[in-house]
């Protein structure tokens, strides 16, 4: 049986061949289609659209991936845990346009597509509807994340909403991530400068998120028509399962 630290490192050896990879997408600038009032919207501009969001989305992905790879290497726990957070919000947001785009973009509605789903996945804030006044997009609220969340059923057998409420409460100031610092008893409590480094659950972690990945931007890239990169990502996703794989046969006793 292979060193079982040996081989949760290839794990995390094939996330920075992901990370390394996603580094390498280009995308090229956009020309905006024209709007024509009278008419409404295109189909043109929805998949113009689609791109808008999808490009700026897989990028925040591969830095969210990024700075995970770097809180790792520093043993930075706490960090670790709150960007696995964004990246599960990243990925079920991706996944969550697609499913709301989808039966409008079959059925031609493109309206709805930019009204209801594009327009708000791509510039919808609730800090600028609050707090910017006057902004040119003040009245647009964005998608809901918790929905996002529960729109993952779709690709997994079994809701996601248990583990990121779990994410999201070691990602808060209370008992799951400060008693990482602290051990108490009857007698008082002794404080630890660093906790434990649950490595192997990071890791874990991390493997999750970047298969959950797969199928929501294969998703996106085809609905905005974007087939070299639909067919990168998934040689990408392909690539870190077939490394993982491995890593986990070398374990399996004979």
């Amino acid at each position: 049986m292979a060193d079982e630290s040996s081989t949760r490192e290839r794990t995390i050896i094939a996330a920075r061949h992901v990370r390394d990879r996603l580094d390498e997408f280009r995308f090229k600038p956009l020309r905006r289609p024209l709007y024509r009032p009278d008419a409404g919207r295109s189909e043109n501009e929805i998949r113009w659209g689609l791109r808008v969001f999808a490009c700026p989305s897989v990028t925040l992905f591969r830095d969210l991936l990024q700075g995970f790879l770097v809180a790792y290497d520093h043993s930075l726990h706490a960090t670790c845990f709150i960007l696995a957070r964004a990246m599960l919000e990243t990925v079920a947001m991706t996944n969550y346009v697609c499913e709301l785009a989808e039966p409008h973009i079959k059925h031609k509605r493109w309206d709805r597509a930019w009204n209801e789903v594009l327009e708000r996945a791509s510039i919808g804030s609730y800090y600028v509807n609050e707090h910017v006044k006057g902004a040119p997009d003040s009245h647009v609220l964005p998608l809901n994340v918790g929905k996002a969340i529960e729109s993952l059923t779709s690709i997994v057998p079994e809701s996601m909403k248990p583990e990121y409420s779990y994410l999201s409460e070691i990602s808060h100031p209370d008992s799951l991530a400060l008693m990482a610092y602290v051990d108490m008893n009857e007698r008082g409590a002794i404080f630890h400068s660093h906790p434990q480094f649950r490595s192997e659950e990071l890791e874990k972690v991390l493997g999750l998120m970047i298969a959950l990945a797969a199928l929501p931007y294969n998703r996106i890239f085809q609905l905005a028509e974007m087939k070299t990169a639909s067919k990168e990502f998934a040689r990408i996703i392909r690539s870190f399962v077939k490394e993982t794989s491995a890593s986990s046969e070398e374990t399996t006793p004979s």
